[in-house]
């Protein structure tokens, strides 16, 4: 097998790799191949498996032949990739120049790709722009945590005194139309209409004010923006598409059912233990220190979580990979033949600043000699379904074993899957031995508000590049030959 690299000579050029393979590759395999056939095969004139073995060969070669050459064809392309080190971005495209594969009229088959290979770089992750900032829980984040699980398991009731109300009865209603066909159409009206009780936070004050001046029966009237303070909460409501909720001109109607109260919970030995099972809180002072241990521990979760986007941010800002162009854009119109539109110049930096990431995170994985087992694989996969229950499923060991079983065998059904949730497992250790080499800094104590604000600019940017392209396709490696037969 030979396998020859030809990069190119300037940023116009696309490099090349070719791969010959010859007679004395395939034919071991087609050999093994036959060996295993023989075994068991049936041919006139001969007994079960007494077949000569030339005869065997004879019968199966031009039939294994091609799965045979793409199997080295993939392990070779791939392997000598990974043994000389070399990052690219994409996947290997056939050139114009890749003749038709054929297994009738050649003994030798030539493959030539291009690559989207990468020049070697620097990944400058210790002197970065980064502040090691830390939130500290205080008395009014224990007070408000308390009020909000005492309102919750409590009972709320109704009330005739609006001031003192915390949430309101009320019957929603919106008719939605469909404005490309015209409003006196009465097949386009739709009405959607439910009961729903609210917290009075949930709507915006102007419209609680408003409320507060009507009788029972009575209705008020406005957009969904101009009602609640989210209009995603109208969204769960009234069951609406996501695509009707921001802006929507059609008026929404409230019709006032009544007022109601919270009635907290007592705080007792009853609710300390529910809480604190273990080593439970004898006095109320008690229980605040513990409440108190455990919003630290969601804060600094949080904190982390915020510092990982702060340290991904500073690596990408403070290190330079050159992209092929030349390959990429001819990467970039290959995909838009496949969904056009899809990939356009809009999206063009969304695209190479993951790509980037992606290099970079590789680099930084290897430098870091992280590794991935299938059993971490597995572990996180479960423990990821198990957390969207509640984490006390955790300690179930039914369900433990039935989650267990159901992604071991979709790992074993989709491959791709696996690997998905390795890139993951592998970015999670990456982002912690991050953090690791942070921790000794000297901490910023911000307020959440304050660090909020300086998230804000990074999230904004966050959801505009996920509103404008979705880059999941880029992460999956595909090598395909002239044939359109998928190389694995």
């Amino acid at each position: 097998m030979e396998i020859t690299l030809v990069r190119p000579t300037s940023v116009d050029e696309k490099a090349v790799i070719k791969v010959i393979i010859q007679p004395k590759d395939y034919n071991p395999e087609i050999d093994k191949e036959a060996k295993k056939y023989a075994k068991t095969a049936t041919f006139k004139g001969f007994r079960p498996g007494q077949a000569p073995l030339d005869l065997v060969r004879h019968m199966i070669a031009k039939d294994i032949l091609q799965n045979i050459v793409f199997d080295l064809l993939s392990k070779s392309l791939y392997g000598y990739l990974d043994d000389n080190k070399l990052a690219i971005i994409g996947y290997p495209i056939p050139t114009e120049d890749t003749p038709a594969f054929d297994t009738k009229t050649q003994k030798e088959f030539h493959f030539y790709y291009y690559i989207g290979l990468v020049d070697d770089f620097e990944v400058n992750h210790t002197n970065i722009n980064f502040t090691n900032y830390q939130v500290l829980v205080n008395e009014e984040m224990i007070d408000k945590e308390i009020e909000s699980i005492r309102n919750a398991e409590g009972e709320t009731k109704p009330t005739d005194n609006p001031a003192e109300a915390t949430g309101v009865s009320l019957r929603i209603s919106l008719t939605q139309i469909n404005t490309d066909k015209g409003e006196n159409d009465a097949d386009n009206k739709v009405t959607y209409e439910e009961d729903s009780k609210l917290q009075l936070d949930d709507l915006t004050p102007i419209i609680v004010n408003k409320l507060k001046t009507l009788n029972i029966g009575e209705e008020v009237e406005g957009t969904l923006e101009e009602i609640f303070e989210d209009v995603h909460i109208a969204g769960e409501i009234l069951n609406l598409e996501h695509k009707h909720l921001h802006n929507n001109p059609n008026p929404c109607t409230l019709m006032l059912k009544g007022w109601l109260v919270d009635q907290p919970t007592e705080l007792n030995e009853a609710f300390f233990e529910k809480h604190f099972p273990e080593n439970t809180p004898t006095n109320y002072e008690e229980y605040r220190e513990k409440l108190s241990s455990e919003i630290q521990k969601l804060l600094d979760k949080n904190v982390d979580s915020a510092k990982k986007m702060l340290i991904k941010e500073a690596i990408l800002e403070n290190t330079t990979v050159e992209l092929p162009k030349a390959f990429f854009e001819y990467w970039m119109n290959e995909l838009n033949e496949k969904e056009p539109g899809q990939y356009t110049e809009k999206n063009y930096k969304v695209i190479k600043n993951q790509l980037k990431w992606d290099l970079i995170s590789s680099k930084l994985t290897t430098l870091f000699d992280i590794s991935v087992s299938s059993e971490e694989v597995l572990l996180f996969e479960v423990n990821k379904i198990l957390s969207q229950f509640g984490g006390h499923l955790i300690n179930n060991d039914e369900i433990m074993k039935r989650v267990f079983e159901m992604v071991t065998e979709n790992f074993k059904k989709k491959p791709e899957e696996f690997r998905k949730v390795s890139d993951d497992v592998k970015e999670t250790k990456l982002f912690d031995k991050l953090l690791e080499l942070y921790q000794d800094m000297p901490k910023t104590i911000v307020t959440m508000e304050e660090l909020n604000e300086v998230l804000k600019p990074f999230i904004e940017k966050q959801k505009q590049e996920d509103n404008e392209f979705q880059i999941s396709e880029l992460t999956e490696v595909e090598t395909e030959n002239t044939t359109s037969e998928e190389v694995k």
